[in-house]
């Protein structure tokens, strides 16, 4: 099978393409395990021009000058000389580029919308997506529950066309627990984590008052705080002085890659946003063990598969504190390896790149 995975976006700020493909490798290391037994081919519009072969996919980088092409006839001529069996197109807002790609391919080509945490745009640009559904052949998302809203609106007309798979998976892994605490300090106690941004949707507010109230029965458990925004942390720094509590650690912002220490050196994850398309962080944080405790709803449900940590209601700030101590009296071993395992069959790179040929092979 020939597979062409491609994004109509042009993101001019990169020019160096191995840097490119680094900043990706979540999303790459899938198309790493599809390329062990298919021809993969990704096209990487960025501002560099060349074709590079690494872990056995074929990097074509497309420099077009322009952010968006809505009408990329050399893009689609190029494809359409591939010959490829299925073409894989990121990202759900560029009906008018689709329709023109499949008068480009034809109809035996396989064209795959994949969600990146899109959302509904308005006023004619549904129109084009209601013609453009007439020429794709499924959609993935992450949950379905999350395709649900663009079915009773008409722009999917079948739910059929809906399949179940990840974006990305972690390039993290377990390692020495001791040597990753020595470099984020952090104590010997039973730990937790939170990453995201200090904004509304992430709710670190929740988080925080329910982390105090439940320190105030386990005087040993800490949390730590990474954050890449500041939005409410005036309001976040206030909940704790004002609590004297000295249970909650902010942190601050972290490099992507020395995430990986602090994963590895605490037992959860803790998760409060009451919308994700993905959730990243908490995949990246279960590939080493690290145990969930995350919102119920439906990124979340699909990435723990309901069998690892444990979901509590957005916003309440009662029902994540009774999470937070129900999953600390469980044991820590038997959570660990639920987790890893869940990991291993559902989010790793092979087990999403497995997913995928499933449904190519059911269109």
């Amino acid at each position: 099978m020939r597979l062409i995975s491609m994004s109509y976006i042009n993101v001019p700020e990169f020019n160096e393409p191995f840097k490119w493909v680094y900043r990706i490798r979540g999303y790459v290391g899938v198309l790493d395990s599809l390329a062990k037994s298919n021809d993969v081919i990704s096209i990487d519009q960025i501002n560099y021009s060349g074709v590079h072969f690494v872990n056995g996919v074929q990097h074509y980088f497309f420099n077009n000058g322009k952010r968006v092409t809505y009408f990329p006839r050399r893009l689609h001529k190029l494809l359409r000389e591939w010959k490829p069996d299925v073409v894989i197109v990121h990202g759900m807002h560029f009906p008018l580029q689709i329709i023109q790609l499949r008068l480009y391919l034809g109809k035996d080509v396989k064209i795959i919308v994949q969600n990146h945490a899109d959302r509904i745009p308005r006023f004619h640009k549904k129109l084009f997506l209601k013609v453009a559904d007439k020429f794709i052949d499924a959609y993935f998302f992450t949950s379905g529950i999350m395709a649900k809203e663009w079915i009773g609106q008409g722009l999917i007309n079948k739910e059929e066309k809906v399949k179940e798979i990840m974006m990305g998976s972690s390039v993290f892994e377990p390692m020495d627990r001791y040597e990753a605490m020595q470099k984020t300090r952090v104590e010997e106690t039973r730990n937790f984590l939170w990453v995201g941004r200090l904004d509304a949707n992430k709710d670190p507010v929740t988080l925080v008052k329910a982390f105090i109230d439940f320190s105030e029965s386990h005087a040993n458990a800490k949390l730590y705080v990474i954050y890449q925004s500041n939005e409410l942390l005036n309001e976040i720094k206030d909940l704790i002085h004002n609590s004297g509590n000295r249970a909650v650690q902010l942190v601050g912002k972290v490099a992507h890659d020395d995430i990986q220490l602090w994963i590895n050196s605490v037992d959860y994850i803790i998760s409060t946003s009451h919308y994700e398309a993905f959730g990243l962080s908490i995949v990246e944080a279960m590939s080493c063990g690290c145990i969930p405790i995350v919102t119920n709803i439906p990124s979340f449900q699909k990435i723990t598969g309901l069998s690892s940590g444990i979901l509590f209601e957005p916003g309440n700030v009662n029902d994540l504190v009774c999470a937070l101590k129900e999953v600390i009296n469980k044991d820590i071993v038997q959570e660990r390896e639920r987790t890893l395992q869940q990991f291993n069959n559902h989010l790793s790179f092979d087990a999403i790149a497995n997913s995928i040929t499933v449904a190519v092979q059911s269109l």
